[in-house]
């Protein structure tokens, strides 16, 4: 079976801005291109959800307490 996920991360740059004020530069950083980056370690996620809109919210259902029970394991086998 085919699955299309919605996805995303987080990616880390820097810009360089000229503008009079911070708060120009700020407003100047939204209307510029994206830059290139670095990918956030840890910060890929799958959409929840966005995918239930897709998927019958019975079967993402089941996912999050799949997921949910595996966190709980995790944090017990980590000592949390």
């Amino acid at each position: 079976m085919r699955y299309v996920l919605p996805v995303y991360w987080q990616m880390y740059a820097q810009m360089v801005v000229e503008a009079p004020s911070l708060e120009e530069a700020i407003r100047e950083a939204h209307e510029m291109p994206n830059p290139e980056g670095d990918y956030v370690e840890g910060s890929f996620e799958i959409d929840l959800d966005v995918l239930e809109e897709h998927m019958p919210k019975e079967e993402v259902d089941r996912y999050r307490e799949r997921l949910k029970r595996k966190e709980k394991e995790d944090a017990r086998e980590g000592g949390g």
